[in-house]
């Protein structure tokens, strides 16, 4: 009796471990059970996010459509008024120029002139730049027509401007010298 008794102790101490062990293996499945329902969370919020991009995308591409054909249709226009020079006959002057006869605008790349019939032929500065013809750069010591800073020890405090060192009677856009003193009489 008593290697019976031995046996159903042992059986016992083995059915505990075992219980023991079913108990780990069932917390570790409630914990692996948790991180799924996180990720499947995980996964409902990106298919959502997935859904708006998609739609915003088709939104984007009509917006794109749209704009494409508003663009094909001043390239239209864009082509008539070209082919009569200063704008012709028609009720606008080609861009550039301004004014009841479709005078060409005196602005350089530097800023966008006030052009149409009813235009004043003014120019208007990007940022930067400054003068009547948009020519000059608005910070002293940077050089025209980018505006990049001189090098150390080149023209110091001293913007880009147009300096007719042969001709007095020269057009503006004789860029000859950095500024200064002219050499012309």
């Amino acid at each position: 009796m008593e290697v019976e008794s031995v046996n159903t102790t042992s059986r016992v101490d083995v059915l505990e471990v075992e219980s023991a062990n079913t108990t780990s293996r069932v917390d570790v499945l409630e914990v692996q059970t948790v991180n799924i329902a996180a990720k499947v969370d995980e996964m409902e919020i990106l298919s959502t996010d997935m859904q708006v991009l998609n739609e915003e995308t088709v939104n984007t591409t009509s917006r794109v459509d749209v704009l494409e054909e508003a663009l094909a249709e001043i390239m239209l226009e864009l082509a008539q008024l070209k082919e009569k020079p200063g704008g012709g006959g028609s009720d606008e002057c080609e861009r550039g120029y301004f004014g009841a006869n479709c005078t060409a605008c005196n602005c350089t790349s530097g800023g966008i002139c006030d052009d149409g019939r009813k235009g004043s032929g003014r120019c208007a500065c990007f940022d930067g730049i400054t003068g009547e013809r948009c020519d000059k750069c608005a910070v002293t010591g940077r050089i025209w027509p980018d505006c990049t800073e001189c090098m150390s020890g080149y023209y110091p405090f001293q913007s880009y401007s147009p300096t007719k060192l042969l001709d007095p009677n020269g057009s503006a856009d004789d860029r000859l010298g950095y500024g200064g003193p002219s050499l012309s009489a």
